[in-house]
Order: structure tokens, then sequence, then C-alpha cells
């Protein structure tokens, strides 16, 4: 069917530059050959081009393979430390991100804080796994976020592919309106009679911050809302 022109081959360099996306990002080849169902022999040799010829079933392995179910090697840090302080930023707990992942709570800070250059498949799947369920999803600690932003670390909206190791986190992101006023509803959604003094110290911003995004996106019922809680708890006019 080839020769006739109704079905296109698999292609062999889109395969050759999967495999070479996959390393560049910090796969190991035993990481990638089991993904692929594919010996690390094998992704040795496309790596190399030691082969000009690769067969069909294993161009087709390469395209149809998710590299996240990969069972052995090893591959870069960077992913899950990036995940797990996004995660601190939101507000999540080294305590209570092991407790949901299976892990101690020292190997967890241990890869947050980026201590090290590699990590298993196994505690790389209980990250992402976990992170891809609460990355929308803010923690209850305002501790571990604030020293998450005096740290310098990116939260999820940041991060266009976090797993790129060459992708730089677009910081300007993470304070735009939309996402601050989303913030904003959420928390006065769980504590409505906050103020925009807390909400600035949760966030990490100023009280002027909060309320200039809340007017260009025209949350007025907002804006009444924390003017109200303010007057609540420094009332005025009244006297003695």
């Amino acid at each position: 069917m080839h020769r006739t022109g109704q079905l296109a081959p698999p292609s062999r360099q889109e395969a050759v530059d999967r495999v070479q996306a996959w390393a560049n990002t910090g796969h190991s080849r035993a990481w990638i050959g089991s993904a692929c169902g594919i010996s690390p022999d094998a992704i040795a040799d496309i790596l190399h081009g030691t082969h000009a010829h690769i067969g069909r079933n294993t161009i087709r392995a390469i395209l149809t393979a998710d590299i996240s179910t990969a069972t052995a090697g090893f591959t870069a840090t960077h992913g899950a430390t990036r995940r797990l302080q996004a995660l601190a930023w939101l507000g999540h707990t080294c305590e209570n991100i092991a407790a949901a992942t299976g892990q101690s709570t020292v190997t967890i800070a241990y890869h947050q804080r980026g201590a090290g250059t590699r990590i298993n498949p196994t505690l790389w799947a209980a990250i992402a796994n976990h992170y891809a369920a609460t990355e929308h999803t803010p923690g209850s600690s305002d501790l571990a976020r604030t020293r998450a932003i005096r740290r310098g670390w990116a939260p999820p909206a940041a991060w266009d592919d976090i797993d790129n190791p060459t992708e730089q986190p677009d910081v300007g992101q993470t304070v735009r309106p939309g996402a601050l006023v989303e913030d904003i509803a959420w928390l006065l959604r769980h504590d409505p009679a906050t103020t925009s003094a807390h909400l600035a110290h949760r966030l990490g911003l100023s009280t002027g911050g909060i309320d200039k995004a809340l007017r260009r996106h025209g949350r007025a019922d907002l804006l009444t809302q924390l003017t109200r809680n303010a007057e609540n708890i420094n009332p005025r006019g009244k006297t003695a």
C-alpha cells in the first residue's frame, strides 16, 4: 500500500527527532526505551545514527509512545522540581505533597529545592500525577506560599511546557489581572469577611495591586465587598 500511495509510511526522521528531543529533555536511554518498548541499545543506535535503517515497527513504537509511562532508567529532575515549587507557590506544603504521593517529606523537599539531578520513573510519576490533579487548587499554607514567592519560584500559570529544560517561566503572567482576580474571588468565597490587606499578604502583592486588578476586570462587586469588610473592621463615623 505504501507503493501505491494509499498509506504513507511512518516517518523515520520524525521518529529520530522525537527520540532526540526526549534525550535533550533529560530522559535516559533506558527511560525512553521502556516507554517505547524498545531496548536501550536500540535507542542508543538511533541517537548515534549507527544504523541508517530503522524498522517500521520500531518507528511506529516511537511515534505512538507516551514518554510518561517509562518504567526504567532516569530523567532530569527539572520537571519534578518545577512542579513541586509551583505547588508551594499555591500554598501546598512538602508534608501534604509527601502524604498525597506516598513519598517521604525529606524526598519531596530534596527535589523541590533542586538538590538532585536525576529522578526515577516511580517518583516522577507520583509527582507529575499529583501536580496534574492539584495545579488549579490553592493550598492552605500561607507560609509555603510566602517562602515560594520570596525564593522566586514560579506558579503553574508561568509555564507553557514545564518539562522543557530551556524554557524560562513567564513571571509576568503570574501577576496578570485575570489570574489575580481568580485568586481573589476564590479566597473571598472561602473567607467572605477577608480584607484587601489580608489578600495582599497572602498573594505577595500590595493592596493597590489588588484594587488595580479588580478595576481592570470590572469586578466592582469584589471591590465593594472588600470595602465593606474593611469598614466592618474599622467602622467610620461611630462615636463612643
